[in-house]
């Protein structure tokens, strides 16, 4: 039984409710008698004063007026607005669609478009055999938050559940079929006043018929749903309770939380695989060869094709297993939870043997490419044991106003008084703008940023920024990165992307620049092409390459960055790069002609990578050489076999930690086109 209290269900919602033993009203699901009212009063007033004034303009401003009010009442009532403030949007559209052809029909004119809207997405559902009523009311009922096939599959698999969901779903397609068919033509003779007649006697009084049949109609099959799943839970854990020497490895309800695991080897995403009666489990801070204990991941009697779960006990363990360093980011058994350091267990040279095995392991298996990839460490990474290299980080206030990070699988915030991963400098701004004092509003964003490496003090080159405003420092900030012994200066963005780790622009744009020097060969004239450039980090080095004249196209879908990278290019005279804004498939399709044939092309896709469109693209135009700089060694993989597809070899390949105590990995790989 709800509560008294409890707020009323209505539309949709009072259908998800239909299972659950709560008595059904109909006039509380069209929401009451207020909500009828509000409803049927601005449509009502409309086709009545224009039918008695004849005066288009006045119907529609007292209409407005009326559409206002409503939501005007509510606030001061301090009631609910989001019924009055949609119907509010509703109504200004159809005022303002009648305003502007000057027709009163129009009014109705949005209304005929939904209905259509409704009758294709509805029969679509249907012609996928995933009905659309039913989609809606299992969605509103449980939101499937993770484990979508488990859940779709959940109530598709009920027959007489998803039968009621069809017909239920064929109901409303003619709903909104009958109202196309008597409104439109009344529309089409002009007949304002038996069109707006119509619409009120086929809205709210059909809407009441139809949901009370839906209603009828779903009730018994999703009763006897939601109690077959319930009785099916409670007997498994009669099952596993009562009968502890069965061979599967989950002994009870509390313990089918629980299973004991060899891990097998490395997987994505910092995971590891083991089998459980021989289905594949992904386990979190595991590594091969250890013997743990698992705390599998909700729902626990899924029948997906893999299962989830983290350590809760190390039986075995691994030599490369460490003591975490930032205990907060380890296992939630062992007090941690929070995310940024997935690796937190493993040392640092098995770190190295991780991302190098998987990215051997994806270029194997999805780039069909043999390569053994030596992974470098960041000067300074082993002497910091791991910490101290990032320059950015970002927090959220806790409910006391204090930085916090969000304890995995839960909504509870851990606060922070540190950053083992921060950089010292950024530290030391932290503790002179007392960040770690809190008083900040809870719930809001807090992001530090302090580059490096830097030639002079900080000075006033940093930025604490809270919910993307300014707190302390500078919104435009200062990088520095030597290449071949040049300084090149960067105007960044505080709250834009630069990359994390102190180390990483200088690692990046060396080696990709020595690659670009071999590729060219000492050629004294260029053409090339940096795609996902973000503020320049490549673009500004490139430019200056060839003795005599490098022409340059740079592509960035980001606003911010392509501005940045403009202002950085103008810093030192650099003209002959063309800078743009927008999506690269779409860019190269429209590239000058003194741009089109690249020598050369540099790409730092984002984590999913450039796609095969883009590579296409790429040796369509003829381009000799590819550097491709990627943050997943999985698009990587991909990218790699589209590229050797279209007549390319690898002809080299390293990846650099510059993410130390996580499972991502930096990897710079590069391709020439056979018989260049």
């Amino acid at each position: 039984m709800t509560d008294q209290n409890q707020k009323k269900r209505t539309g949709m919602a009072s259908l998800a409710a239909a299972g659950e033993g709560e008595d059904f009203s109909v006039i509380d699901a069209i929401g009451g008698p207020r909500g009828v009212i509000e409803s049927m009063l601005p449509g009502v007033l409309f086709v009545v004063l224009f039918v008695v004034t004849s005066n288009l303009n006045l119907t529609i401003g007292v209409s407005a007026a009326l559409a206002v009010l409503q939501v005007v009442i509510r606030l001061v009532q301090r009631q609910s607005v989001m019924g009055a403030l949609s119907g509010l949007i509703a109504v200004g559209i159809c005022l303002i669609w009648a305003w502007q052809s000057h027709e009163a029909r129009n009014y109705y004119m949005f209304g005929f478009l939904t209905n259509a809207a409704y009758i294709v997405l509805l029969s679509f559902t249907l012609l996928i055999r995933v009905p659309g009523l039913g989609l809606m009311v299992e969605f509103i009922r449980t939101i499937p938050t993770e484990h979508f096939r488990a859940w779709l599959h959940g109530w598709l698999d009920d027959k007489p559940l998803r039968r009621a969901y069809t017909i239920v779903t064929v109901l409303w397609i003619g709903v909104f079929a009958l109202r196309l068919i008597v409104q439109v033509p009344l529309y089409l003779a002009d007949s304002v006043a038996l069109l707006g007649t119509a619409r009120l006697l086929m809205g709210i009084p059909f809407w009441a018929l139809a949901i009370w049949v839906s209603y009828l109609i779903i009730a018994t099959p999703l009763h006897r749903h939601i109690a077959a799943v319930t009785v099916t839970a409670a007997t498994a854990v009669m099952k596993v309770t009562t009968q502890p020497d069965r061979p599967d490895p989950v002994k009870s309800r509390k313990e089918t939380m629980n299973a004991q695991v060899r891990i097998e080897r490395y997987a994505d995403q910092g995971r590891c695989v083991g089998h459980i009666d021989g289905r594949v489990v992904f386990v979190r801070f595991a590594l091969p060869g250890e013997l743990v204990q698992v705390a599998l991941d909700e729902p626990h009697d899924r029948d997906d094709r893999y299962w989830t779960g983290e350590v809760v006990e190390v039986i075995e363990p691994s030599p490369d297993r460490v003591d975490p360093a930032w205990p907060l980011a380890g296992p939630l058994a062992m007090g941690g939870g929070v995310g940024g350091a997935d690796l937190v267990h493993v040392s640092l040279e098995g770190q190295l043997r991780w991302k190098a095995a998987t990215i051997s392991d994806q270029m194997s298996r999805l780039g069909h490419v043999d390569a053994t990839v030596p992974v470098e460490r960041a000067e300074g990474d082993t002497e910091n044991g791991g910490l101290h290299w990032r320059t950015r980080i970002e927090m959220i206030a806790d409910d006391d106003g204090r930085p916090s990070m969000r304890r995995r699988g839960s909504h509870k915030r851990v606060p922070l008084d540190t950053m083992p991963l921060a950089t010292d400098n950024l530290l030391a701004v932290a503790d002179r703008e007392h960040v770690w004092d809190g008083g900040f509003e809870p719930g809001s964003q807090i992001r530090l940023s302090v580059p490096e490496p830097r030639k002079q003090p900080i000075e006033g080159n940093y930025a604490v920024l809270v919910d993307g405003e300014l707190r302390a420092g500078n919104r435009h900030l200062m990088e520095t990165v030597t290449v071949n012994g040049r300084d090149f200066q960067y105007m960044v963005d505080a709250n834009g992307f630069w990359q994390v780790h102190r180390q990483a622009p200088v690692m990046l744009a060396g080696h990709v620049i020595d690659l670009a020097n071999k590729a060219l060969d000492g050629m004294t004239s260029a053409c090339i092409w940096d795609l996902y450039s973000g503020a320049g980090l490549f673009t500004l080095p490139l430019a200056t390459m060839t003795a005599e004249r490098t022409r340059m196209l740079s592509v960035e879908g980001g606003k911010t960055a392509v501005k940045n990278a403009q202002r950085n290019l103008r810093a030192l005279n650099l003209p002959d790069v063309d800078a743009r804004c927008g999506d690269v498939s779409a860019t190269l399709a429209h590239v000058p002609a003194h741009l089109s044939r690249p020598d050369l092309v540099v790409l730092d896709p984002p984590r999913a990578g450039a796609h095969a469109k883009v590579c296409r693209q790429i040796a369509q135009a003829g381009a000799k050489d590819v550097i491709y700089v990627a943050c997943d060694p999985t698009s990587l993989a991909r990218d790699t076999a589209t590229l050797i597809s279209l007549g390319y070899r690898l002809s080299d390949i390293r990846a650099y930690d510059i993410y130390p105590m996580t499972h991502h990995v930096e990897t710079v790989a590069w391709f020439t086109r056979i018989g260049r």
